[in-house]
């Protein structure tokens, strides 16, 4: 990664941003598999900025923003977009600073929203059927990572190849597991697909003094109500255990708020392994890449992280049980 002062990258995002510039200062955040969160406080005022390490689709941007905008509309919170002087919302760092595009939104203040608080299944069941409920129309078809998954030579990954990596063992020790997982993969009908966030997790809800604040809209994309309520529900109550009565409590407030997702033990769970086999082998091979060695400590760390929490067959049927006995076990079309 380019090398760069904190001072001269401050300097710079309020010159793209249209802020000014004197006594600015840029921290690090965080940082996701697509990019570096970073705050930028100036004037008194904080904003989140979002790098994107590997380029930035301002289609999708634009996709992601109009669906930002529409569930504001039915009470669904998430951060303000703060555009350039120009009026766009992605600005391109100058290529001696790493030359990546990056956006600006209004600094959400609090934590992350934790699963194990006796709210979260109350406000997460009203918010995903509030997202469910807009039932907007996916204009471009699916993302491949949610819907296939690439020719994976797996030998090759966990063989010669990563002899010596921290987490050769443990890919080894996954691929039946892998393989099972390939085969829940299938694509969605597309009349049952609507624009989804796709990515509501944790790390992307605030809990603040207003309530919960959602973020990270940037994967917003056509997708299936139940496949993204599969997704959810496993990253917030199946990471350590299956919680089913959190599941259950999910389940029911969003029926009470008008969800009308049912998941199908089938098709349902498609979605969720797809990105998770996906994931896998983008960092096995981002891990393996010489010419990207700045991000082998970042990709093995991942890699690491899914494949320890990796879920099974047995997870799905169990988290799909938990969800349907809200609906007294029946289960419904499949998508």
């Amino acid at each position: 990664m380019t090398e760069r002062s904190h001072e001269e990258l401050a300097s710079v995002l309020c010159d793209l941003f249209g802020l000014a510039a004197a006594g600015a200062d840029v921290t690090p955040v965080g940082r996701g598999a697509m990019g570096q969160v970073w705050r930028l406080t100036v004037s008194g005022a904080s904003y989140a900025v979002k790098e994107h390490l590997w380029g930035v689709d301002e289609r999708a941007v634009a996709r992601g923003a109009a669906f930002q905008r529409a569930a504001d509309a039915v009470g669904v919170r998430s951060p303000r977009n703060v555009p350039t002087p120009g009026g766009g919302l992605v600005g391109h760092l100058p290529e001696a600073l790493g030359g990546s595009g990056v956006r600006l939104y209004e600094w959400q203040e609090g934590p992350a929203a934790r699963p194990d608080a006796a709210e979260t299944p109350q406000r997460l069941g009203k918010l995903m059927a509030r997202l469910h409920g807009l039932a907007l129309e996916a204009k471009d078809p699916p993302e491949p990572w949610y819907e296939t998954v690439d020719e994976v030579d797996w030998e090759h990954l966990a063989g010669a190849s990563a002899a010596r990596q921290p987490w050769q063992e443990q890919l080894v020790e996954a691929l039946p597991g892998l393989r099972s997982l390939a085969a829940l993969v299938t694509p969605s009908k597309p009349d049952d697909r609507i624009l989804c966030h796709l990515d509501v997790q944790c790390s992307n809800v605030v809990d603040t003094d207003r309530g919960w604040v959602l973020l990270d809209w940037d994967d917003t994309g056509a997708g299936c109500a139940d496949r993204e309520m599969a997704m959810a529900l496993l990253r917030w109550f199946a990471s350590d255990g299956v919680d089913g009565d959190a599941i259950g409590r999910t389940m029911t407030a969003y029926r009470e708020a008008g969800g009308t997702a049912v998941l199908d033990p089938e098709r349902s769970f498609a979605m969720h392994a797809a990105s998770c086999l996906n994931f896998v082998a983008a960092q096995a091979r981002l891990a393996l890449d010489d010419a990207h060695a700045e991000h082998h400590a970042d990709a093995e760390k991942r890699l690491i992280n899914v494949l320890t929490a990796l879920p099974d067959l047995a997870t799905y049927r169990e988290v799909e049980r938990f969800a349907m006995s809200c609906d007294g076990g029946k289960g419904g079309a499949a998508t």
